[in-house]
């Protein structure tokens, strides 16, 4: 499969039907996979853009209503006034009328306060369906394309999703149901069950909503799978049965140093838990660094900065001195010799690399790509040593994701030998940061970043304290 896509249309081609239509039908099914994954994506985003925009209008009404409210509030003022200071009831029944009359009516009052009471609340529910009416037909194709089901016992959700599937073309403003919807909260039971004629009905629009809405929670947290998924599969498949790693729980638990019975286990991760506590109390006592404030928040605070140490410029000027100048270039090759770490680096098929100098070309391809110049460039600037295609062939039939992990594992682990990267840490203390870059918003993993501003996702980096790089991931924006 992963031999299928690396190839481009010419050697393809060289294959004879029959392997050709193999990996055809391979690649297909893995673009099927993919797309599932893709519509799940796209109904999560879809539903939390409409909450958020729901949010937003309901910050917006706040701000609109604002100078109401506070007319409002005078007004209540005015009828305490009047209450402490009135001798009887009817005198203050006087008054109270006619500041209403002077504000325009019992009637519009009403209105105001109905206007007022409906946004001066933090539920942006009843504010949704304006969102998502735009959408409403798009999410009921996608959900239908896509087969849910539930990764445990509780159906009710699945249930409730299969009731609104049903029901898309009903135009009736209530449904006659008897739906498990006890997983609804308080809020969303509000709009969406309401009484007539001492039997409950369910509001269609705010229960499509609601459904949805618990559809994106169950696929974000693994309650609920999409059959012929990958992202969103069901994890137990992914699971040794209990009968396998009961025989092997013994020896795993004496390997990482925990006990192996639930009564020990508990007992040991109290006194380790204690034991931070209590470590984290004296430094916060101490003030120096981090305090936690009156609200329980830790509140880190800014290091002075040390002085320079006598002789450190000098000792600067003499390691510079020193340290010849290399190129990025002269630095692969000074590493390939020592580690041979281009040795990871091969065909997928595990055969030998029927190339010239296979180490060249790999160390070229690997600084063309991780400087990001491309093959176009480096073939440029190497002045004909190789050209683009050789380049870009080893790139895709020669390197792997998991080659290149193997190769910096080499590197890491060889630098990690050194004495000098014992001078700034241990080794087992880690920092992460992370990077945005930009990406097209037409993007699954493009978001927008409140922070930074634009489109785009993160390259979040995890350091050791030894300065080593230990890996990278990329994430969307706000995770």
């Amino acid at each position: 499969m992963r031999c299928a896509r690396t190839l481009d249309i010419s050697e393809f081609n060289d294959f004879r039907l029959p392997k050709r239509r193999t990996l055809l039908l391979c690649l297909l099914y893995q673009a099927q996979v993919k797309t599932r994954d893709h519509m799940v994506e796209m109904f999560l985003k879809r539903i939390k853009k409409i909450h958020n925009n729901a949010k937003t209008k309901l910050e917006y009404l706040r701000e609109k209503y604002l100078n109401q409210t506070q007319s409002m509030l005078e007004m209540f003022g005015e009828i305490l006034i009047f209450s402490d200071k009135s001798p009887s009831y009817t005198q203050l029944g006087k008054q109270v009328q006619g500041l209403l009359d002077s504000k325009g009516g019992t009637p519009l009052l009403l209105e105001q306060y109905s206007e007022i009471a409906s946004v001066n609340t933090k539920d942006h529910f009843p504010l949704l369906w304006s969102f998502y009416s735009p959408y409403r037909k798009a999410l009921f194709d996608l959900v239908r394309s896509l087969e849910i089901c539930s990764t445990s016992n509780e159906q009710s959700v699945i249930e409730a999703v299969q009731f609104v599937l049903d029901n898309q073309h009903r135009r009736s403003k209530f449904l006659k149901a008897s739906l498990d919807l006890s997983f609804i909260s308080e809020q969303w039971r509000k709009l969406v069950i309401v009484e007539a004629d001492g039997e409950e009905l369910l509001v269609r629009r705010q229960l499509e909503i609601c459904i949805f809405s618990y559809l994106t929670q169950e696929l974000k947290t693994g309650d609920a799978c999409v059959i012929g998924s990958e992202n969103y599969a069901d994890f137990r498949q992914q699971l040794l049965p209990w009968s396998e790693c009961e025989p092997k729980l013994a020896e795993y638990c004496s390997s990482i140093g925990i006990p192996d019975t639930p009564e020990e286990f508990v007992s040991q991760l109290q006194k380790q838990l204690t034991t931070v506590v209590r470590e984290v109390d004296v430094i916060c006592q101490q003030g120096d660094q981090i305090t936690i404030n009156e609200e329980g928040i830790p509140v880190l605070k800014r290091i002075t900065a040390q002085d320079k140490p006598d002789g450190a410029e000098a000792l600067f000027n003499a390691i510079r001195e020193r340290l010849p100048q290399r190129s990025v270039l002269d630095v692969l090759c000074n590493v390939e010799h020592w580690l041979n770490w281009t040795r990871h680096f091969g065909p997928l098929s595990g055969s030998e690399p029927k190339l010239s100098n296979p180490q060249e070309r790999y160390i070229l391809t690997a600084f063309g790509y991780g400087c990001n110049i491309g093959p176009n460039e480096m073939a440029r600037h190497v002045r004909g040593k190789v050209t683009s295609h050789m380049l870009s062939y080893s790139n895709r039939r020669h390197v792997t994701s998991s080659y290149l992990e193997a190769a910096i594992k080499d590197i890491i682990n060889a630098y990690n030998r050194l004495s000098l990267p014992k001078c700034w840490g241990s080794g087992k203390k880690a920092a992460a940061d992370g990077s945005k870059f930009e990406i097209y918003e037409n993007n699954l993993m493009s978001e927008y970043h409140i922070r930074y501003g634009g489109y785009g996702g993160i390259a979040y980096h995890h350091v050791s304290d030894t300065y080593i790089a230990l890996f990278t991931h990329f994430i969307a924006c706000g995770v």
